[in-house]
């Protein structure tokens, strides 16, 4: 069959894989084994978050993530002490001065900018007529500001979460997964953050509560209900009622009346909230490459519309080309590129731009 023919056969009908089956432990054992859950067991509580973010921005001494981020001293050395444990960052001493040195990314934590890209992304989309720094991304490949896509690494076209299947492995619940970190949820949000800080920070107020992801990544799954929520996550009633209705304050989740007898609602993601779902991918692609264990990556995730595993990939909007690390800089100031005003949903933000910034990303 010619690769157009066998395309459009796959998006009628999809790959001749198994249907998904919730396996051991229900939607929380499936989702507790996942990549996302993972790395966000190993990087997602909101600090982390931010620190990383802006480390992908080019942050690598001390006191510049703490005037970027307005974090506690303690809180940051805490934070950095884990991240260079974990193999994410490493420490380079300042010769005759080890309090006075900078943090680097590794390899694996390089590796962490698909998903500073699509949190950028969804920053930009979403939140970014609030910041009074605006960040935007050139490609310097072919020297356009550009917004990233997510795109299937075979067929290259742009993939939504209704374009993926996938089924539980042997490693989904055949390997341990390592405790995740225990954390209050901060009561300290991105309005702390100043400058360059606020530019990629708000979506950690989202990713950077374990149980906030939990009830995001159930809707993704097509658990709506608080009941259903309730049940399958094991939350606790009056923590699931609180995030539920963070989410809804926050327009990723909107509320409905299905039963009006008895007053029950149900939650379902809005725009806003579908639009997160790059962010996981991301993720997944992290977690399945450097969070694996003997048995390989717990879920294994096919495009519907190719019939291919899923690569997810992110790619320039202007020429399409794969984005990587060293070809992303950065462009400070007020103004959006004239070339992405329309592809944005935030309004346009008044004033100047400004300087180039080379980071990671």
């Amino acid at each position: 069959m010619p690769p157009t023919a066998r395309r459009a056969a796959a998006a009628r009908t999809g790959p001749d894989v198994p249907a998904p089956a919730l396996g051991i432990g229900g939607l929380a054992g499936r989702i507790g084994a996942s990549s996302v859950t993972r790395a966000l067991d190993l990087v997602g509580d909101r600090w982390t978050l931010m620190i990383v973010g802006q480390a992908l921005l080019g942050a690598r001494r001390f006191d510049e993530f703490c005037k970027r981020l307005g974090i506690a001293r303690s809180t940051l050395a805490a934070r950095l002490a884990f991240l260079v444990e974990r193999g994410i960052m490493r420490k380079i001493d300042a010769p005759g001065d080890a309090q006075h040195g900078e943090y680097h990314l590794t390899r694996m934590g390089v590796e962490l900018n698909a998903m500073g890209l699509a949190s950028w992304r969804w920053e930009r989309r979403w939140h970014m007529q609030r910041h009074t720094h605006a960040v935007h991304l050139v490609h310097k490949t072919c020297g356009k500001p550009f917004e990233p896509l997510f795109v299937c690494g075979h067929c290259h076209d742009e993939v939504r979460p209704a374009d993926i299947l996938f089924r539980d492995n042997e490693a989904a619940y055949g390997d341990p997964r390592p405790a995740p970190r225990q954390q209050r949820r901060s009561i300290v949000t991105i309005a702390s953050a100043s400058g360059m800080g606020r530019a990629v920070g708000e979506g950690a107020d989202i990713l950077g509560d374990r149980w906030t992801y939990l009830v995001v990544a159930a809707m993704f799954h097509g658990t709506r209900r608080f009941d259903d929520l309730h049940a399958e996550l094991g939350i606790a009633t009056n923590i699931l009622a609180d995030r539920l209705k963070r989410l809804v304050e926050a327009e990723v989740l909107e509320r409905r009346l299905y039963f009006s007898n008895r007053q029950r609602h149900e939650y379902k993601l809005t725009e806003k909230g579908k639009d997160l779902f790059p962010i996981f991918a991301a993720l997944i692609r992290w977690g399945d490459k450097w969070l694996a264990g003997p048995h390989g990556p717990p879920h294994d995730h096919w495009h519907r519309a190719c019939g291919a595993a899923l690569m997810p990939t992110f790619v320039c909007s202007e020429c399409r080309e794969e984005l990587r690390p060293a070809d992303v800089a950065f462009e400070l100031g007020r103004e959006q590129p004239a070339g992405l005003r329309n592809k944005t949903v935030a309004s346009k933000i008044p004033g100047p731009r400004k300087k180039l910034v080379q980071g990671v990303v």
